[in-house]
């Protein structure tokens, strides 16, 4: 893959992802992403899959986030309950930021102890 390209067209004006300039962060989770991808012989349509799911889940900062942005797994849980309890979750079956019965909770892919 030609980086130099690939970051050159994220960076254009039309292309609706970044804007015209991207963050250090954006770019140093993308490479991350791209290094990662490569070592593995991934296909370019995974690559793609892959990339557009961190962007959405990350909230464009392609870098670990705590769920909702919080700053802490207590804020995180407090507006997921408020948003569950405004119907704002429909998606989601099982509210999986509440305890379980060894007082952990599963936010993002990792399993957290909350304070």
């Amino acid at each position: 893959m030609n980086r130099e390209a690939f970051f050159a067209a994220l960076r254009r004006r039309g292309s609706g992802v970044f804007g015209t300039s991207l963050k250090q962060g954006q770019v140093d989770g993308t490479t991350a992403i791209l290094d990662e991808a490569e070592r593995r012989g991934t296909r370019t349509n995974d690559l793609a899959y892959a990339l557009a799911t961190v962007y959405h889940e990350t909230s464009r900062t392609m870098q670990p986030v705590m769920e909702t942005l919080a700053k802490n797994v207590d804020t995180a849980i407090a507006r997921l309950e408020k948003a569950w309890a405004a119907g704002k979750l429909k998606w989601v079956k099982t509210p999986y930021w509440r305890k379980d019965r060894n007082g952990k909770i599963l936010i993002g892919q990792r399993r957290c102890r909350s304070r």
